[in-house]
């Protein structure tokens, strides 16, 4: 031991002194029992635990000070008592709040919206001529990415009440082969009839999205399959597709905006 001074008098007794021992022997701080440790080489206390954490948060008590209480044999450096735990909490730096979640306004969703749009018109401009080369392919496969974004945003605009599927449905169920050419009518033709009640709902005119051509666009794509006619039905759903896509944009870009 490397301190000379003795140990303070006990003033407890009996049964609440063997408890006192075991909380020492176990580790574990007794709030009711007082504390000693030294100082300049000398004894300083008793003090109760709240004072201990004072001296602690202070840097007056470290990891060496001795300390002792009643039920400890010695005295011992603080790091090797109950007191470790209090050291730490001491040591942590105060927890940060989480961040908030900026949520998108409106504004960013027009920007979002009409960046996209033009992506997809200019890849799928740049791609159809190119498709016979990979760099043309990886443009068409761009557009079709952009404009599932633009579906998902869009029906993510339309009220439950009147909404025939939801966003991830919409985009997720166009590529499953052979049922897309059934569910482009609900996706496509559906949000064309689905975004006009909303944006009549909230008395905003002029932005009507024309339904026939979003119907000829479904028609289209299920004609690109009949030998000979799908050539003339690819150019013809994909001159729609560009035209009806912008009104269906431009119609959620008011929603956004009311």
């Amino acid at each position: 031991m490397t301190s000379e001074l003795r140990l303070p008098t006990c003033t407890t007794a009996g049964a609440e002194k063997e408890i006192a021992m075991d909380d020492a022997a176990s580790g574990n701080i007794n709030n009711n029992m007082v504390w000693y440790y030294q100082k300049d080489s000398q004894q300083a206390g008793p003090i109760d635990l709240a004072e201990i954490e004072k001296l602690i948060a202070h840097g007056q008590i470290d990891l060496n000070t001795k300390v002792w209480q009643e039920g400890m044999l010695d005295w011992q450096p603080a790091k090797k008592t109950a007191l470790l735990d209090k050291f730490s909490r001491a040591g942590e730096p105060p927890v940060a709040p989480p961040p908030i979640a900026q949520q998108a306004t409106p504004l960013d969703d027009i920007r979002r919206l009409n960046r996209w749009f033009m992506i997809f018109w200019i890849c799928l401009a740049a791609g159809i001529p190119l498709s016979f080369v990979i760099i043309g392919l990886a443009a068409i496969i761009a557009s079709v990415v952009f404009y599932c974004l633009i579906l998902h945003k869009c029906w993510s605009l339309i009220p439950a009440d009147i909404a025939k599927t939801t966003p991830g449905k919409a985009v997720g169920y166009l590529f499953i082969p052979f049922f897309n050419l059934y569910w482009n009518f609900v996706a496509y033709y559906g949000l064309a009839q689905a975004i006009n009640i909303e944006t009549r709902r909230n008395s905003i005119s002029g932005q009507e999205v024309n339904e026939g051509l979003c119907l000829a666009y479904c028609i289209m794509i299920c004609c690109t399959w009949i030998p000979y006619l799908g050539v003339l039905a690819s150019i013809a759903a994909v001159i729609i597709w560009i035209i009806s896509l912008k009104q269906i944009k431009d119609a959620a870009i008011a929603l956004l905006s009311s």
